[in-house]
């Protein structure tokens, strides 16, 4: 064991041992749910045997389910082999089902809340902590590119429905822009790219990598800045807090909800860190991240009113 990492071999407590029938059923209900969410991107009704008997809408929708799980799988497989590596005790993946409502908010409509990894973190230098937070959406990110590029290949230009059909416009991050710029020029007046579920999959795999990049607590990204920042880290994160906050009031109310589970689980990082923040070439890990928040980050995931446009509104009604 290398004496500079300073690790030692633990054995799994008791509530991270793999309950294994927990795993799977769960894996199974989030395939579930991810194909009634492509069903809806679809353009079918997700409990419509009709619909499901239609191969031009069966199998985009469950297209969009296995690149979604792939992802996913990409991305928890990361945080998971990194933990291996330095012994850390580690559960196999937890695949969150989403019943996908799409008046519930961005997350239930997508048809899953992401995956999770029960890690018992005792304090670790910095490199293997930055290692382990990295990876995860590193290694989703590879598997998002392709899935992006296949999706906006077979997305096509539409005439603009009426604006009571439903229908809603994405909020485009870098990735799902130079993609789209690949196989579309400015469509006409009156039209725009409609995404194929498998686009909706890079779109979905976009978000939730940026979600779990956000630098707050225990998410990718707090972990990822604690290595880098330290304690200097837990001093500023309430301050990036409350801007966050505030985009959430003045941009996208999609960031409210993720604002309120900051909250409960923690705005800073533990101080579990052993010896000093990663130095030198040791950062490329947090600069890598760094540039896949950037291309996949959106402000507003979904195209609509920010919560001080809809009281400005109201307010204006009333007047």
């Amino acid at each position: 064991m290398s004496s500079e990492l300073d690790l030692q071999e633990y054995d799994l407590p008791d509530d991270i041992k793999p309950v294994w029938w927990k795993h799977i059923v769960l894996f199974v209900l989030a395939c579930v749910t991810t194909s009634m969410a492509g069903m809806f991107f679809a353009g079918g009704k997700a409990f419509s045997l009709e619909d499901w008997s239609n191969p031009d809408m069966m199998w985009p929708a469950l297209g969009y389910s296995f690149c979604v799980m792939l992802i996913l799988f990409s991305h928890e497989m990361g945080h998971y082999l990194q933990a291996k590596r330095y012994k850390v005790p580690v559960s196999p993946p937890y695949f969150i089902p989403g019943l996908p409502i799409p008046t519930m908010g961005v997350l239930p409509m997508i048809g899953t809340f992401g995956a999770v990894i029960r890690m018992e973190l005792k304090p670790l230098r910095a490199l293997p902590l930055l290692r382990i937070g990295a990876w995860g959406p590193i290694a989703g990110f590879i598997v998002t590119v392709p899935v992006m590029i296949l999706g906006m290949y077979l997305s096509d230009i539409r005439p603009l429905p009426p604006e009571d059909s439903g229908a809603f416009q994405l909020g485009d991050s870098l990735l799902m822009m130079m993609s789209t710029k690949l196989f579309f020029e400015v469509p006409p007046a009156g039209h725009d790219v409609f995404v194929h579920p498998v686009g909706m999959a890079g779109w979905t795999g976009c978000l939730l990598t940026s979600i779990n990049l956000l630098p707050f607590g225990q998410l990718d990204g707090g972990h990822i800045a604690y290595t880098v920042f330290g304690e200097r880290f837990n001093k500023a994160v309430p301050w990036m807090y409350a801007l966050f906050i505030i985009m959430g009031l003045g941009v996208s109310t999609s960031w409210l909800g993720l604002a309120l589970l900051v909250y409960f689980i923690g705005v800073k990082h533990p101080p579990i860190l052993r010896g000093g923040t990663v130095q030198g070439a040791d950062r490329t890990l947090a600069v890598v991240s760094l540039v896949v928040m950037i291309l996949t980050f959106s402000f507003q995931p979904i195209v609509m009113p920010s919560l001080l446009e809809m009281l400005f509104d109201y307010l204006l009604q009333l007047s």
